[in-house]
């Protein structure tokens, strides 16, 4: 059975628009992962997600890997739609 979860990252490192559409790509192409918004200005992103499929620490390490440090918070608030 599908769970779905929402999970709220402070991305660091972003430096324009380009940057969020990038981290965007990358979320939404990982399996298990629903729908991610990402805002540039305000450092964050959403994600909804399967917890069975992908785990967010794997998420947060690829980003990482990408040179955008993420951080999970639990009351991270909503992030404004990037479509």
């Amino acid at each position: 059975m599908t769970q779905r979860k929402k999970a709220f990252l402070r991305v660091e490192g972003m430096h324009c628009g380009s940057c969020a559409v990038a981290i965007n790509m990358f979320l939404t192409n990982k399996r298990g992962v629903f729908e991610a918004n990402v805002d540039f200005d305000a450092k964050k992103a959403e994600i909804d997600y399967d917890p069975e499929e992908v785990r967010i620490s794997d998420l947060v390490e690829g980003l990482e890997g990408m040179g955008y440090p993420a951080t999970e918070h639990q009351n991270g608030g909503r992030v404004k739609s990037s479509r």
